[in-house]
């Protein structure tokens, strides 16, 4: 403890032990005193001429990971030329060494580079260290968990919106469209859903910042990614994400399965007075109500595939303010419909309270869906012409006019 090296060796050469009882805690090693203490001569004549018990010998490289920047290298690769193996040491001890032959020999041995102290940890700790950055380009197809860790860190940088170290790993061309089950090096995922790094850029003024250091272009895909928190969850950014592209209508009408699951989340969520994440303004509430319309409008099917959807559906009906827009959402729903999507928008609307409210708003579309007898036909038929010219008279280019709008 005291670096008192001659004492050492004029112990360990008059023959007194040196291994120390096994159950003995790490405080108690005389080779982990001196590798705290950085004592690199007296490191060298231990390693050489003293015991050490399993657990010590377990524990050498580790150790000295926590060396200074000079010290480390060289006492690590001392350790392998003796054949010490790696047992508890991790990609956090070896790779700041910036030492090509000692990261190159740790690797062959089977040194691990995931979980915690592992590769994702060594690239935020260091800011992405540009050394990494080539030791990343020459192992990773032999070490996929390279991979791996790169994107867990990737995914850290880009939640807390670290533009440089995002351009240095785009740079270097880490998968963004890989999800993987860790959402950082530090925190055990909490669920089952597995993020992509795309999944981790939030909605704001920096998105298209980080999507170019990231380089990741703005495919259909990555525009339907986007777009669908807009209609639902984010209206206040539609227009920024809406000028991301050209024409939007035919996007969205070339990608009915996406659209659909765009419509059904809107109809679920537009009017949240319970939800504490989100403070949904009037507003905001019918932005959302009149993006659902017009996706109808361009033949997106609703969902309402199970008993429980219905009550999805209704609730936002019902606690929504804008009554009117709500009555032409079902009367929308049902008029672009097919067969089977009537039925089912005649299922949602019986409900009293439903029909009382679309009653109040779309009298006639009311009169189709529970007719009487008495002038039937007749109803039928001023009925379909009104909503011919209704449907007419919509904007079929409302996401195209909110870009300059």
């Amino acid at each position: 403890m005291h670096g008192k090296l001659f004492e050492i060796i004029e112990w360990i050469e008059s023959g007194k032990p040196t291994l120390i009882p096994y159950d003995s805690k790490r405080r108690h090693s005389l080779i982990y005193q001196a590798i705290q203490r950085g004592n690199h001569s007296m490191i060298v004549y231990l390693v050489e001429n003293a015991e050490f018990l399993p657990w010590e010998t377990e524990n050498l490289i580790g150790w000295a990971g926590g060396l200074t920047k000079d010290l480390r290298a060289g006492v690590i690769s001392m350790f392998l030329d003796k054949g010490i193996p790696l047992g508890s040491a991790t990609a956090n001890d070896i790779f700041p060494t910036f030492d090509d032959d000692v990261i190159d020999r740790a690797l062959k041995q089977g040194l691990s580079l995931r979980d915690c102290e592992g590769f994702a940890d060594v690239l935020i700790e260091t800011n992405v260290a540009r050394p990494l950055l080539r030791y990343f380009r020459a192992y990773r197809k032999e070490y996929p968990d390279l991979e791996v860790e790169a994107i867990i860190a990737t995914k850290w940088f880009v939640k807390q919106k670290r533009k440089k170290a995002c351009a240095l790993l785009g740079w270097v061309g880490v998968d963004t469209n890989r999800p993987i089950d860790d959402d950082s090096p530090y925190e055990p995922p909490e669920d089952n859903f597995h993020k992509t790094i795309l999944d981790e850029v939030r909605l704001d003024a920096d998105t298209e910042e980080i999507l170019k250091l990231l380089k990741i272009k703005v495919t259909e895909d990555v525009w339907w990614h986007f777009f669908q928190f807009t209609v639902w969850l984010y209206p206040q950014d539609m227009k920024r994400v809406l000028n991301w592209i050209k024409d939007p209508e035919k996007i969205i009408q070339s990608n009915p399965k996406q659209a659909e699951e765009v419509l059904d989340y809107a109809l679920r969520y537009y009017s949240l007075k319970d939800w504490h994440f989100v403070q949904r303004t009037k507003k905001q509430e019918l932005e959302i109500i009149q993006a659902a319309q017009h996706l109808i409008l361009f033949g997106t099917t609703c969902l309402l595939r199970e008993p429980r959807s219905y009550r999805d559906y209704r609730s936002p009906m019902y606690a929504s303010e804008h009554e009117e827009e709500v009555a032409k959402l079902c009367w929308l729903m049902y008029e672009c419909g097919d067969e089977d999507q009537k039925q089912r928008v005649y299922n949602l609307v019986k409900t009293p309270q439903l029909k009382r409210l679309v009653n109040r708003h779309e009298s006639a579309f009311i009169r189709i869906l529970f007719p009487s007898k008495k002038n039937e036909a007749e109803a039928e038929e001023e009925y379909q012409k009104l909503s011919q010219k209704r449907i007419s008279e919509m904007d079929m280019k409302y996401f195209s006019s909110l870009k300059t709008g």
